[in-house]
């Protein structure tokens, strides 16, 4: 009877540690689903994996034999995407590769499919222009897309444009457009409207809209008229035409990519009809009329269309007037629009600078049948990248200039190094009699000695393989003496040699140099004032014959005119028949 109450009294005891158990162990699961869950949810960041793939992929595009200058990589961009109820977070790469003439395309993408299955990533066709010889794929791995390659074949008209980024040259055709329409004086109201990136298969550039209220009596053709009298930006171009798109009067295209839309409303000239205001009504007040940026091959026409009106011809400088019987110096203008030397005049017209005596020049004449040497710089390096394509397939024994503070400065410094040409700063300096746009870190005679050094220093450390320093425009400050020393002192310190551009006729900056003991230059001739390809041919032939006459010449071109790489790519091959050397300019010093 005891043994048996014993029995009873356990039973209660083991339920209870039974029903514990399982209360505990339905805990733990619990538990142990909740961490599943919020371990399965979390979100997964892939960028280092991704960038280890974009350096494989860079990798085995150099091992195709694709030399390094022909591969950009531009910087990664974040990206994310839900897979599964989960955020997953990478880096996306974007490429562009310019392929060898000797390497077939289509046994190229083949190849380079192969090596990247190698690693578990997968490429995929994205777009193709067979025409251009241009074509997109993307690279994945899993079901990310972590990279896009735009693969050039350099045999195709398109190579050179196939990273073409217009987006500098566009805001230069807007200021282009403020600057002729502040020059209309207070009859003129006008504003700057909505500015829009946008990109193609080919390029990358801006739009601007604008809106005026012209003077009385301004027609809307005569103000493209003055537009046009105004432009040194190659490639861009004005049109009035009737098929523009409904509430732009006036376009501004570069490279054909609609890059200012401007509306217009005209006011009557006294002795006019009211009722013909050359086109476009009263705009100012009513929003910024074609802020929305045309798409390209999809432009309605407009339903009145604006008659072409006579174009004028802007007034003549008393220097087109009567040419000086010396071609150097040209006078100079502001970067903005073009090339820093161009044919425009400054206000005051300079009496043109006598020759420098043959024993203050930088190199004794050669004797015998060695052959005469010339020296070519390319002046305003870093704002295209189009441009930048150009000149780098140019003979390597050209020298480079290239401005700080742009967007393609430090990159084509680079590889211009890397492929062997020499590099130089082109250092903004102030101008004479302009009001225009000054270059990014433009020193001025005003400035203290402190802050002149500064920005030559900041200039210099951002090419650190640059051997020498010329001038971008700079009239007024090479005029100076005192400030060109304070200048050049920066040079001196880093051992580092001085070209005088010549863009003014009251220049000393040579001069100083040579006085201070820092191994300088000076330019001869300039290659493409005009841009036309005759007058650069013809300029080309001048450098030659002043090399011929005293065995050396400098001449200088610039990276945005067309015209001045056809010529040199036509003209150096030949120089060797003609018994003339093209070498780097540091080898033209004194």
């Amino acid at each position: 009877m005891p043994a048996s109450r014993k029995h009873q009294a356990g039973v209660p005891g083991a339920a209870y540690y039974i029903i514990a158990f399982m209360a505990l162990s339905t805990l733990a699961i619990l538990a142990g689903m909740l961490g599943a869950w919020f371990w399965l949810s979390r979100p997964v960041n892939l960028g280092p994996e991704t960038d280890r793939l974009a350096d494989l992929a860079e990798r085995i595009l150099r091992e195709q034999y694709v030399p390094a200058a022909n591969i950009s990589r531009e910087p990664p961009v974040e990206a994310s995407m839900d897979r599964g109820g989960r955020r997953t977070h990478w880096r996306a790469h974007r490429f562009a590769v310019t392929l060898p003439r000797e390497l077939d395309a289509g046994a190229f993408k083949e190849q380079l499919r192969k090596e990247l299955s190698n690693h578990f990533v997968k490429l995929l066709d994205k777009e193709r222009d067979p025409a251009a010889g241009r074509e997109r794929v993307s690279l994945y791995t899993d079901d990310i897309p972590f990279a896009e390659i735009t693969i050039v074949n350099s045999g195709r008209q398109a190579a050179e444009a196939h990273r073409s980024d217009l987006r500098n040259s566009s805001e230069m055709a807007a200021n282009l457009v403020e600057d002729v329409l502040e020059s209309l004086g207070s009859g003129a109201i006008y504003a700057r409207g909505v500015t829009e990136d946008r990109e193609d298969l080919g390029a990358r550039w801006r739009y601007t809209a604008f809106q005026a209220e012209l003077p009385p009596g301004l027609t809307t053709g005569e103000l493209r008229a003055r537009i046009e009298a105004a432009n040194t930006l190659p490639g861009v171009e004005a049109s009035t035409s009737p098929n523009l798109p409904e509430g732009v009067d006036i376009l501004l295209t570069i490279a054909g990519k609609p890059c200012v839309g401007l509306a217009c409303a005209t006011s009557p000239a006294p002795d006019r009809d009211p009722d013909d205001s050359g086109g476009g009504a009263a705009l100012l007040g009513k929003g910024i009329a074609g802020s929305d940026p045309p798409e390209p091959g999809s432009e309605p026409p407009r339903p009145d269309p604006q008659p072409e009106y006579p174009e004028i011809t802007p007034p003549m400088p008393p220097e087109a007037r009567d040419p000086q019987p010396e071609p150097e110096p040209e006078p100079e203008t502001e970067p903005d629009h073009g090339m820093e030397e161009d044919a425009r005049a400054p206000d005051t017209p300079e009496e043109p600078a006598p020759p420098a005596p043959r024993s203050a020049r930088q190199a004794p004449p050669l004797t015998g049948t060695a052959p005469a040497r010339i020296a070519i710089l390319i002046d305003d390096g870093g704002n295209n990248s189009t441009h930048t394509d150009r000149i780098l397939a140019l003979d390597n024994r050209l020298t480079l200039a290239i401005l700080p503070n742009t967007p393609f400065g430090v990159e084509t410094a680079e590889r211009g190094a890397e492929l062997g040409f020499e590099i130089m700063l082109h250092m903004p300096m102030e101008t004479e009699g302009s009001n225009g746009r000054a270059a990014e870190g433009t020193i001025y005679t005003h400035m203290d000695d402190e802050e002149i050094q500064k920005l030559t220093r900041a200039a210099l450390d951002q090419f650190p393989m640059a051997t020498g320093a010329n001038n971008h425009t700079g009239s007024r400050y090479t005029s100076d003496k005192a400030k060109m020393e304070v200048f050049l002192e920066v040079l001196s310190e880093r051992g580092l040699f001085f070209v005088d551009s010549v863009t003014g006729s009251r220049t000393v900056a040579y001069e100083t140099a040579v006085e201070m003991g820092i191994p300088a230059a000076r330019r001869d001739v300039f290659l493409d004032n005009d841009t036309s390809e005759a007058s650069v041919s013809a300029q080309f032939e001048e450098l030659l014959r002043l090399a011929r006459q005293r065995g050396y010449a400098i001449g200088i071109g610039h990276f945005q005119s067309p015209a001045t790489a056809t010529v040199l790519a036509r003209e150096i091959p030949a120089l060797k028949q003609a018994n003339i050397e093209l070498v780097h300019v540091s080898e033209l010093l004194q």
